[in-house]
């Protein structure tokens, strides 16, 4: 990907992430820590990369994997060009370009997930047990970079393992929860090394910021409306394309055939990949970078869609998606003395393209929380608007 070089950090976590490289005493994650991503930044950072490249540098090979894991993914069940051009328009979508050259865990979570996606899908297909003890060891394997891999993926884990209900299955529940607990158990262990024991307050202080802008704390309009639009400003800003090669795809739908079976477990699989994690953003936290971990289902679903009109169809439109995409990415003209409408359209989601990720040090001029959702609303400490 290109755009390697632009200011740092792209996010405020992005610092606290490289004071934490080597796990110092007085540990300076905020909850849940992240073990998992800081290792592989200390990592990198032996063998001599700088702080910021030593997590850059995952998330732009966990970029590239993605994608690939996608089309495999798709090549399985779907026309193989389908699969490929739909795996191009995935990888080039707005969200997924910016985080490739970021220090945030978003991307290598979305691999994590990809992963556990194909075995659960794998295992809803066939009886064969490997696929549920890959999902199981990937989302064991996600806990500890990132806990909430567990809300977005474990219902469906949970739903793959009920499809196929067995003593495996049961010893395959186990993984994640021990996971889980050896989570917990080194969490404890790297906040409270220091001189002041900071675990309960570390914990404490994020789940306040989960709740602040929860439906349950801020009611139905400072916390459901709200979430809803910025799900609805995400998903608008990172689909865009796609959605408008579905509305052309409307004009074969004479030509559609019936979804065969496979494909219907198929979408069973998306409906339980996309429900708890849209849940969690609407009635909890909007963050742009659980996005990542959502798209590719939304892309499974285009394609399967479009396949149904025929093979050639579908290709075409994926390529078209993927164009247009690039073309967002690369042409939108972000600028941070922006006025009016845009200005609030690149303060809030338009920074994710080419010009304003090479401004991201500017995106402050125009940008603050809370500046266009003026309600009742007193927590304002999330991403949105």
């Amino acid at each position: 990907m290109p755009f390697l070089d632009h200011p740092t950090p792209a996010h405020p976590d992005e610092i606290a992430f490289q004071a934490a490289l080597g796990f110092p005493h007085d540990y300076p994650v905020h909850a849940p820590g992240y073990p998992l991503w800081i290792a592989l930044g200390t990592i990198a950072r032996y063998f001599g990369t700088g702080s910021y490249t030593s997590f850059a540098v995952w998330s732009f090979l966990a970029s590239i994997i993605g994608p690939l894991l996608l089309y495999r993914f798709l090549a399985r069940r779907l026309d193989a060009r389908v699969a490929w051009f739909t795996a191009i328009a995935f990888g080039l979508c707005p969200l997924a370009w910016f985080h490739s050259v970021t220090a945030l865990t978003y991307w290598a979570a979305t691999v994590i997930g990809l992963v556990i996606v194909d075995g659960c899908a794998n295992a809803v297909e066939s009886e064969r047990f490997a696929p549920r003890l890959v999902a199981a060891c990937a989302l064991g394997v996600g806990v500890f970079l990132r806990t909430d891999c567990i809300v977005y993926f474990g219902p469906l884990f949970a739903y793959a393992l009920w499809r196929r209900r067995s003593l495996q299955s049961a010893l395959c529940a186990i993984i994640p929860v021990v996971a889980l607990v050896g989570f917990y158990i080194l969490a404890q262990f790297l906040y409270n090394r220091g001189e002041s024991p900071l675990f309960d307050a570390r914990f404490g202080h994020s789940r306040s910021v989960l709740l602040g802008t929860s439906v349950f704390r801020q009611g139905l309009i400072d916390g459901l409306a709200r979430n809803l639009l910025k799900i609805g400003v995400n998903l608008g800003w990172n689909l865009a394309p796609l959605a408008a090669g579905f509305l052309l795809s409307l004009a074969f739908r004479a030509r559609r055939s019936n979804a065969p079976g496979r494909n219907g477990d198929l979408m069973r699989v998306v409906v339980w990949w996309l429900a708890p994690g849209l849940a969690f953003l609407a009635l909890f936290h909007v963050v742009e970078g659980y996005f990542l971990w959502l798209l590719p289902a939304f892309f499974i679903a285009g394609a399967v869609w479009l396949q149904q009109c025929s093979s050639k169809v579908a290709t075409r439109m994926m390529a078209a998606v993927a164009l247009v995409s690039i073309a967002q990415f690369l042409a939108y003209p972000w600028s941070s003395s922006s006025t009016g409408v845009k200005r609030t359209i690149d303060a809030k989601i338009a920074y994710l393209s080419a010009a304003g990720l090479r401004s991201i040090d500017q995106r402050h001029l125009i940008h603050d929380v809370g500046d266009f959702w003026r309600t009742g609303a007193q927590d304002r400490r999330d991403e949105g608007g």
